[in-house]
């Protein structure tokens, strides 16, 4: 009998102990919205994305739903999607950097694989196939954030004495896509400053920066001290 008080002032402390601690057990998160449309705004089903990061992978496959919400812990990370069944290419975008108690927006954006399929030529069905489209990766010196560069997407590339032009044209409803960070720009034509890395998209332009989604005609990015600023051209 006299160990019973004893035995309760243990357990006293113990869950004030646990108690006072689970304050500080709580690490701050940020979250990501995933959507999958493509640039014409329609959902895009049956892809699986993969998000990568801080040690830790989520996968899932889209459906209808018009986005996908998860926390993750502020760092880095990257995301990717794979063929949906065959009917698209694998889409990779820039790294991009999530912060606590902040929601970044992320569209991934499936390039269609398939153009046609069961054309009749003579006595056979033919399924026509567009070009793999091209990525080029571009390193951001002025940045603290090395894992964080340009990533354009393209079909066309022209290279000039002072810029590189990007051009779509493999598909329908395409478009070159420009990635840094949480920002996408898709245009029809995309020239890029081979020193300065000043982007400048022209034709039916898409932006996305993180948070929106908007349309426009022309757009130009600015890099200031790692920054990506985004301006009227």
């Amino acid at each position: 009998m006299r160990m019973f008080p004893s035995l309760i002032s243990l357990l006293s402390i113990i869950i004030a102990a646990s108690g006072s601690q689970s304050p500080q057990s709580q690490q701050p998160v940020g979250k990501v919205r995933i959507s999958i449309f493509d640039t014409i705004d329609r959902i895009v089903p049956n892809i699986t994305i993969t998000i990568q990061g801080n040690g830790v992978i989520h996968k899932f496959t889209s459906g209808e739903k018009a986005y996908y919400e998860f926390d993750l812990a502020p760092g880095i990370y990257t995301v990717i999607s794979d063929k949906g069944n065959g009917y698209y290419f694998p889409f990779r975008r820039s790294a991009f950097k999530i912060e606590s108690e902040t929601t970044t927006l992320i569209n991934v954006l499936p390039i269609n694989r398939v153009l046609t399929i069961g054309t009749v030529i003579g006595d056979r069905d033919v399924t026509q196939l567009a070009p793999e489209p091209k990525y080029e990766s571009l390193k951001v010196t002025d940045t603290s954030t090395t894992e964080i560069g340009i990533v354009v997407q393209y079909d066309h590339k022209r290279e000039q004495a002072k810029s590189i032009e990007y051009r779509d044209g493999a598909r329908p409803f395409s478009g070159v896509v420009v990635t840094y960070g949480a920002l996408t720009i898709i245009a029809d034509v995309v020239s890029i400053d081979k020193v300065t890395l000043r982007v400048e998209a022209i034709g039916n332009v898409i932006v996305e920066d993180g948070k929106t989604r908007f349309q426009a005609d022309r757009k130009v990015i600015e890099f200031r001290k790692g920054k990506a600023v985004l301006g009227d051209l």
